[in-house]
């Protein structure tokens, strides 16, 4: 490796954004950028590959929400969780759902409600064992592990490093710091 700089400079989305007091914050903006796109299509991809062509990356989360426990769901239920502001998004993604019978509406009162249905839960199962197959397989493969090494774990061949412990979390009953007038107090009060 050469220690002489690159000529070109940093790879940003926006040269003028770059120019500032932090251009490495633009270097991470774009990689995030290119991220959110990349996974966009590996949505699309593995829905289509499940089965279920036509659906966006909105539509793939909305369907994937409503499936999520097996419970009824309204538009601000759906709004919140995936962190959509414009309830109009959600609302043409439900409509597009349920013109492929992948999920049905019903009411509760005032409130819409929305459910999947036997064709949304199955093409949400395929869309899982494709995931499965080709992405977790692919991930593991790379010896990322399900349970992340933490540091009071023991160490783990691949990260020596973890090898201080650290302290066990507090319990949740904690002793009280304001004991009553005479002095004992109860033994025990509910922790933080």
């Amino acid at each position: 490796m050469s220690s002489e700089k690159s000529e070109f400079g940093p790879i940003v989305s926006s040269g003028h954004l770059a120019s500032g007091a932090l251009p490495a914050l633009s270097e991470i903006e774009f990689g995030m950028i290119m991220l959110n796109h990349a996974f966009s299509r590996w949505m699309v991809r593995c829905m289509s590959a499940a089965g279920v062509p036509d659906l966006s990356p909105i539509d793939i989360l909305v369907l994937h929400n409503i499936n999520s426990r097996n419970k009824a769901k309204t538009l601000a239920d759906i709004a919140l969780v995936l962190n959509i502001e414009d309830t109009h998004v959600v609302t043409y993604a439900l409509k597009k759902l349920e013109r492929l019978k992948l999920i049905k509406s019903g009411r509760r009162g005032k409130e819409k409600l929305v459910m999947v249905t036997e064709a949304g839960a199955e093409a949400c199962k395929r869309y899982a064992a494709v995931r499965e197959e080709l992405l977790v397989k692919s991930v593991l493969a790379t010896e990322v592990s399900g349970k992340p090494c933490r540091p009071w774990r023991p160490a783990c061949a691949r990260c020596p490093a973890t090898t201080t412990r650290r302290p066990a979390p507090p319990h949740r009953f904690r002793k009280t710091a304001y004991p009553s007038a005479d002095g004992r107090g109860p033994p025990y009060r509910r922790g933080w």
